[in-house]
């Protein structure tokens, strides 16, 4: 991506492609639908995430660099050289995406438009990129029963060291595999994100990676966590009964509009990646 100030701070953040037009003499035209002033860059989250900028890595991988939280009065940035700023970015999902960059500043460190769609703000907008990454999908094993006090570790397989995973336990009534390593989940309370019921009664995750948790929980990293600067899970978690009852633990990519697990379509289809996870008994 090419763009001529040096000694400027640029952001850069990952617009689908679907919401930005570009004219011939490259003007472009963003979508404005909450009507903010600022550019949509829609769930591109869930296409792509930004791994690297010049010399500096992300882990995990990003939407925007640096991060929404940045401070407008005084932004820090990505700095070109040469009039250059080179992006590398991993798929997380399928779609087309097309790198932004932009001042980052002004009254906020969105990129501002007009009523029109129009940037007011200096900006660079990348060719598209077609991303054909791994679909959303989950392929939870048959539910497991762990006898109170007894554990079981499971091993999530097919991950990226760039992304940040979560890990949360879900009530077997919750989740059904499907074929082709899918699988639907129940909202039943039509907030858009999965149920994962009262697993917490049933089982806990009492270790990642060999360390012990201070506080087992359902969920690692906690509900709490920022979806837009997200920790990342670990590999191997261990499972520890609580109660009667069985679980399935899901690991699924931690971000998006939250860091709960985000659903699509009829509210059962995750719309965030997912990665199959295996229990090893041992």
């Amino acid at each position: 991506m090419s763009q001529p100030a040096d000694a400027v701070a640029w952001r850069i953040t990952l617009v689908l492609s679907d919401l930005v037009t570009t004219a011939e003499d490259g003007a472009a035209t963003f979508r404005d639908d909450d009507g903010n002033g600022a550019a949509d860059p829609g769930a591109s989250e869930f296409v792509a995430r930004i791994v690297r900028v010049g010399e500096q890595r992300f882990v995990p991988g990003q939407k925007t660099v640096p991060s929404v939280n940045d401070d407008p009065a005084d932004p820090s940035g990505m700095y070109p050289v040469d009039g250059v700023v080179e992006v590398e970015i991993e798929g997380v999902g399928t779609g087309a995406i097309r790198p932004v960059a932009y001042h980052n500043g002004g009254a906020s460190t969105f990129l501002e438009v007009d009523g029109a769609g129009t940037p007011t703000e200096t900006h660079v907008v990348g060719d598209p990129i077609t991303v054909d990454g791994p679909p959303p999908t989950v392929a939870p094993n048959s539910p497991r029963t762990v006898a109170p006090g007894e554990s079981l570790d499971v091993t999530l397989t097919d991950v990226s060291d760039l992304v940040a995973y979560r890990v949360t336990l879900v009530v077997a009534d919750n989740v059904t595999p499907g074929p082709d390593q899918t699988g639907t989940f129940v909202d039943l309370d039509a907030n858009g994100y999965a149920d994962a019921g009262p697993s917490e009664t049933v089982a806990l995750i009492s270790q990642v990676n060999g360390e012990d948790l201070p506080s087992p929980g359902k969920t690692v990293p906690a509900p709490e966590d920022d979806p837009a600067n997200p920790t990342g899970g670990g590999l191997t978690v261990r499972v520890t009964g609580v109660a009667a009852g069985a679980v399935v633990p899901v690991a699924y990519v931690n971000g998006g509009a939250t860091t709960f697990l985000e659903l699509r379509g009829e509210g059962v289809e995750p719309a965030e990646g997912l990665r199959e996870e295996r229990p090893d008994l041992g």
